[in-house]
């Protein structure tokens, strides 16, 4: 703005405007990337149930008409079958695990900025403690040695956890999906071959 006298003009002076304070890089980054994990985590939890549903009725058809199905493909085949579809049914357990420990962190996460939760620093090891405390054996000990991580080296540790944990999730689902592929390529290579 200018200011103006009978007898001169000043110059425009740039209003001042309040300092904001400084950017906390570390919280920002863990707030999205753990957003993010939680988007992969959701969707692929998803597929990898359509993917684990699909599997168990191929093998429990195998299963409950087992002489029929022998007629159009081979007892080796089904033992491919059964077998993939235990080792798909591990991988959803695991990815199951992840994707629930991911989901855990973006919901505590979110209920804290809800909260408005500032913790002052001597505040933190009794509340990480008291958290920890609820849980049961070993997830309790598991909790601890996050926790410890954590204040050893900041968020950045359990940010970066919640993240793999995300992209193991997905590991799972992928493969999930590539052993049901390959259990259908087994039951169409065999059913122009049924020989026991």
């Amino acid at each position: 703005f200018t200011y103006r006298s009978r007898f001169f003009v000043l110059p425009p002076k740039p209003l001042a405007l309040p300092e904001s304070p400084p950017t906390d890089i570390a919280a920002v980054t863990s707030e999205l990337v753990t957003g993010a994990a939680g988007v992969i985590a959701e969707k692929w939890e998803k597929f990898a149930g359509w993917v684990i549903a699909a599997f168990a009725a191929i093998a429990g058809l195998s299963v409950s008409n087992y002489d029929k199905v022998l007629q159009m493909t081979s007892a080796r085949t089904v033992r491919i079958v059964l077998s993939l579809f235990f080792i798909a049914v591990v991988l959803h357990a695991l990815q199951k695990a992840c994707a629930t420990f991911v989901q855990a962190g973006v919901a505590g996460g979110k209920a804290g900025k809800e909260m408005n939760l500032q913790l002052k620093a001597n505040e933190v090891q009794p509340f990480l403690d008291a958290i920890a405390s609820l849980y049961p054996q070993p997830a309790a000990w598991l909790l601890e040695k996050l926790c410890a991580k954590m204040m050893r080296t900041g968020v950045k540790f359990v940010t970066g956890v919640v993240i793999r944990a995300a992209v193991y999730s997905m590991y799972a689902a992928a493969l999930q999906l590539l052993l049901g592929l390959i259990a259908l390529a087994s039951i169409g290579l065999a059913l122009h071959d049924p020989t026991p």
